[in-house]
């Protein structure tokens, strides 16, 4: 199905309004999920592994933690795709919008379960090796694992997919709250191609603070910047393996 992009609209009346019915929202929703990490945080750097002290909540908790860090973090991510979503239903109802913003969230949310169920095994077996050997080298694992991630030709290919937000509308467009969402769930997919390795760092759990992880945000913020994003790459990997064979050391 084809799209069609409406003229920019210059009346401030249906600008302000529709700001009112998505960004606002939005920006609500972001901050509410980051004051919600932040007030979860231990005040000290949680063990290798033990992120969000999740190893020691149930599975419900431990899920619930995980979707709230992604939400906070992934959320900011996904403002140049929404924008150009906007310019497209200019016009129109923003049912579609809405949709994407939850089938956006429903792909993050899968991989959030998975963050968890690992978190558990995690936490069953490796627990007592806290502070050990062992979890030094889980921490230099994950971060060189991040690292090479970067420059995988999948990273390559769902990195491209989010660079371009008008290219994906033209190539997978449906309107209507329904197509919304199964266009959201298919960019969600890709942003969790792009950014799953890096979000994984918070499995090191010398890096869980609030200074670490608004970094973390701004960087995959920037990197999935059209004007930008792919001259970070290559530079993140460098950084993260270098600090992996540091953490070794």
């Amino acid at each position: 199905m084809s799209i069609r992009i409406a003229e920019p609209r210059t009346a401030t009346g249906p600008v302000a309004a529709r700001a009112l019915a998505t960004w606002v929202p939005y920006a609500v929703l972001v901050a509410a999920a980051w004051w919600a990490m932040l007030a979860a945080m231990p005040a000290g750097p949680a063990p290798a592994g033990h992120a969000h002290g999740a190893s020691h909540a149930g599975p419900a908790l431990s899920l619930g933690m995980w979707a709230t860090m992604t939400l906070a973090m992934m959320a900011p991510t996904a403002v140049p795709m929404l924008r150009a979503l906007i310019e497209v239903l200019a016009g129109r109802g923003l049912a579609t919008w809405w949709g994407f913003v939850g089938g956006y969230g429903v792909a993050w949310l899968g991989w959030s379960a998975v963050a968890a169920a690992v978190q558990g095994a995690v936490g069953a077996w490796g627990g007592p090796l806290v502070g050990t050997e062992a979890a030094r080298w889980g921490g230099a694992a994950v971060l060189a694992a991040a690292g090479l991630y970067q420059f995988t030709s999948l990273k390559d290919r769902c990195l491209t997919e989010c660079l371009r937000p008008m290219t994906f509308l033209l190539a997978h467009w449906r309107e209507g709250l329904r197509g919304g969402l199964a266009m959201g769930v298919r960019h969600g997919a890709a942003c969790v191609g792009c950014c799953w390795a890096l979000m994984a760092l918070a499995f090191v759990g010398s890096l869980w603070s609030a200074a670490s992880m608004a970094v973390l945000t701004g960087l995959m913020v920037v990197e999935k910047a059209p004007a930008v994003g792919r001259r970070l790459t290559a530079p993140i990997g460098v950084v993260l393996v270098a600090a992996a064979a540091l953490r070794a050391i």
